[in-house]
């Protein structure tokens, strides 16, 4: 029961991956300035009585928007419920406008580095991994096998998983480890170049 509550909860839920060095601050005693000021943004958030309701007509979505979360829906495993997905990413882009109750505009860059952070990691990589060409693809295998590393189960699940909802796709010409879902950099080229736009954090797409 416990394992499918979380998995509701998360597929309601996008993610923000920040960087959060260990430090001893949390072990100082006078807090107190920093609590204040939690406080104060908190009432902020939650005490809408200065705020003006931004209406669903002043929200122009991006042309792409749509095709972008599909992909995105696709790609994180997590993000089941399309209703949500599509709320909270909206959400993002014009809470600063809800927040501050004035006319700015969305911020769609927000939402780009959202969605990209609610990728998996190890997505990502295989996918990275999987755009190199024939040469770069077996040095980085043989790389792999070089510093004895082993195709771990769980990446083998994503490589399929990811053979499944036609995100890549194996080549033809591939000889290989017989197991078809074994890490190979070169097993699978990309299916699209819009994969590989969803996850560079360069790359503007809405």
């Amino acid at each position: 029961m416990m394992t499918r509550t979380y998995a509701v909860l998360m597929a309601m839920c996008v993610r923000l991956r920040v960087e959060h060095p260990r430090s001893a601050y949390a072990a100082l005693a006078d807090r107190h300035e920093d609590l204040a000021e939690l406080g104060r943004r908190a009432r902020l958030v939650l005490d809408n009585s200065h705020r003006a309701i931004v209406s669903d007509a002043a929200v122009r979505l991006p042309d792409a928007f749509m095709y972008w979360c599909e992909l995105l829906q696709r790609i994180a495993p997590l993000q089941t419920d399309w209703e949500s997905l599509v709320g909270n990413l909206t959400a993002i882009a014009t809470g600063g406008a809800t927040l501050y109750a004035d006319d700015r505009d969305p911020d769609w860059r927000a939402v780009e580095r959202v969605m990209r952070d609610s990728i998996p990691f190890v997505t990502v990589e295989i996918l990275k991994q999987t755009a190199l060409k024939r040469s770069e693809g077996i040095q980085a295998y043989q790389r792999f096998r070089k510093y004895g590393y082993a195709p771990h189960r769980l990446a083998n699940d994503e490589v399929k998983r990811l053979n499944v909802e036609r995100i890549v796709a194996q080549r033809a010409s591939f000889r290989g480890p017989r197991d078809p879902y074994e890490y190979h950099p070169w097993r699978y080229r990309v299916a699209s170049k819009d994969w590989l736009e969803l996850i560079d954090r360069e790359k503007k797409i809405l």
